[in-house]
Formats: structure tokens, sequence, C-alpha cells
């Protein structure tokens, strides 16, 4: 590298703009130069490291636009909607790519999971929303794991979300490697939860072998509202009475009662017995009488939430059609902002 003496260069921070002279370098065989107080300062483009952060907040919680907007108003600095999305892209795309390290790293045994207290009881729960893509709808996955209390009330404790477009195997890996973080293979007891889908019940089966599968009860009860739409009118008290009582008989595991139940309706062009099969598979998974006794959580409420947390309220705004890499980004932009990557600070930083 041969030093070039010092140049000058302009920095937008949260401060106004900046200009900073530092020493330069060029590199004659590859054609190009190297400040290294960019690295130092953290720089991306003409942006300073605060911010970058402002705008990746910004970018989790709301549009690029109303991201640019809420800069403006609340500290003065003029924030491009093109900018914030390059930048919110660019640290993104970083993110993805340390998550895929760390899980490439666990895959080979290079990397040990850290050390943490094992935990009591261990949550594994897995859901799916649909993010529009140019062109089509891509399935984003949506995982959380977390802990409980021990006691009544339960409350949720050491919750992380974790968030990907990607098939059903590659996020098993990214799932577990987050669940190891949390001491998952020194668990006490270990739950998936899941909504039936049988690719839920597969990536539990290859990570989580002893874990207890719990099929979640409202998607359990949705599948006995379908039933009466088809055997019922929608205001036939009947059809409300005959879901009420099998809401009852399941969530009290009274099973012969339940399968007798379905067996005194009418065919109805097949639908009857699909909806039987259904129950019946994922018998094991239903035992709500057994888990409510031990206290576990029957319901998936925490991963729906997750959905419209991460794909919903980002992923979904009026408007919007992602590019698939953007699409990623933007979505592990959301996931640590809501896993708390991005506290509020006191402090305004300058450069750094």
């Amino acid at each position: 590298m041969t030093p070039r003496g010092f140049e000058a260069r302009q920095v937008h921070t949260q401060l106004g703009v900046v200009t900073l002279r530092r020493r330069y370098y060029t590199c004659p065989a590859e054609h190009g130069g190297y400040a290294p107080l960019d690295q130092q300062l953290a720089l991306v483009g003409q942006w300073s490291a605060g911010m970058q952060e402002w705008m990746q907040y910004v970018s989790a919680k709301d549009s690029f636009a109303g991201g640019a907007e809420c800069i403006a108003m609340f500290s003065g600095q003029v924030a491009a909607p093109s900018s914030i999305r390059e930048v919110a892209e660019w640290h993104g795309a970083r993110k993805e790519a340390a998550q895929q390290k760390e899980i490439a790293q666990r895959l080979q045994r290079r990397q040990k999971p850290p050390r943490t207290p094992a935990p009591g009881r261990l949550y594994v729960a897995v859901d799916g929303a649909h993010v529009p893509e140019r062109g089509e709808w891509k399935e984003c996955k949506v995982g959380v794991v977390f802990e409980t209390s021990a006691r009544l009330p339960l409350r949720v404790r050491r919750r992380e979300y974790v968030a990907a477009i990607e098939p059903m195997a590659q996020f098993g890996e990214r799932l577990y490697t987050v669940a190891q973080r949390h001491g998952v293979e020194h668990a006490a007891e270990l739950v998936v939860l899941g909504d039936g889908a049988p690719a839920i019940w597969e990536l539990a089966a290859m990570h989580y072998p002893q874990a207890t599968q719990i099929l979640d009860f409202y998607h359990a009860s949705e599948h006995l509202h379908a039933v009466r739409a088809l055997a019922w009118p929608a205001d036939d008290p009947h059809g409300e009475r005959w879901t009420r009582a099998q809401i009852v008989r399941l969530k009290r595991g009274w099973w012969d009662a339940f399968i007798a139940a379905f067996a005194a309706l009418p065919p109805l062009r097949g639908k009857r017995d699909q909806a039987l099969r259904y129950f019946l598979n994922n018998r094991e998974r239903m035992q709500y009488r057994a888990y409510r006794a031990r206290r576990l959580f029957i319901g998936s409420g925490i991963v729906e939430s997750a959905c419209k947390q991460v794909v919903t309220r980002r992923m979904k705004i009026t408007g919007a059609r992602w590019l698939h890499p953007g699409a990623q980004a933007i979505i592990q932009i959301r996931v640590a902002y809501l896993n708390g990557a991005y506290c509020p600070r006191a402090q305004i930083r300058l450069a750094a």
C-alpha cells in the first residue's frame, strides 16, 4: 500500500454532516484505495455508525419512507428512503451471513454452545406466514424459543425469535442453533408446539426427539368449526351445541365420546372421515388434560403473535413487494429489533 496523504470525506452523523480528514492509501496493483479510519469508525457509504443504527431501527419498525420521515422529524437529519433501504439491507445481509456461519460451525462441531444455566422447561414453537415477493408469495418460517416460570401464573422468560424464507429443513438447523443457545441439550423438560403441519413434526423428530409434542389447541378447534360449517347452516343451534361439546370433550380427554360424535355425522362428501383422521393421527399430541395437569402451554399464541410481529406488521405493509434478498435481509433486521438489539440509548454517537 502506498500512502497518498490525507483526504477529506463528508460523513452524515446523528449531529449533522462533518468532514473527516483521514490518511489514505492506494494499491497500484488493484487500482483501489483504502482509509483505515473508515473501518475503525464502521462507516458504510457516507453514514456514521450511529446513523446506521437509526436507519436499521426505523427500517425494522416502518416503511423506508416512514423511517426517513421519523429521522427528519426527531433529529433534523435527512436520509433518503433509498439510502435507508440500502443500509438496512446491507446490515440485514451481514446478520444473515453471521447466522449461516454459526449454523455451519455447529454442524461441523467447531463451535461449542455457550454455557447457559440449564432451563427447567424450554419451549420451541414453529409457524409460518407468507411474504409478498415480486411475482409470488413465499412462506416465511417463524420460530420462538422461550422458557416459562415453574409456578402459576405461567410467565414467559428469555424469549428469542427466529425467522427466514427458506425450506423447513434449513430452517430447522437455524432454529436448533437458537435453541442450543438456550441450553436445549440440558433442559429438564422440552416442549414443541405446532399447528399440525407434518413438516413441523418431522423437524421435531429430527432435532428434539425427547420433546413433548403438542398440537395447538386452537388449531384443533378450528377443524371442529370447519366440520360444523359443512354439517349445519351457520345459524343452526344444533351445530353450535355439537361444536361446544366436542371442544369440551377434546380438552378433557374424553376420546370415546369425541370419536362417537364424529361417527354420528353424515359422510359430508368424505370431509367427516378426513377430519377424523386428522384427530386420530394427532391423538398423542392432543392429550390436553394431561398437559394442563403438568401446567404446559396448549396454545401457540406466542408464535402466532410472532408471525404478526415479524411478517404482518412489517413485511405486509401497504404496497410492499419484495425482492428475495431484500426480504430476507429486512426479516433479520425485524427479528433483531424484536430480540432487543436496538435498545434506546441515552448517548448520541457522533461517528462510532
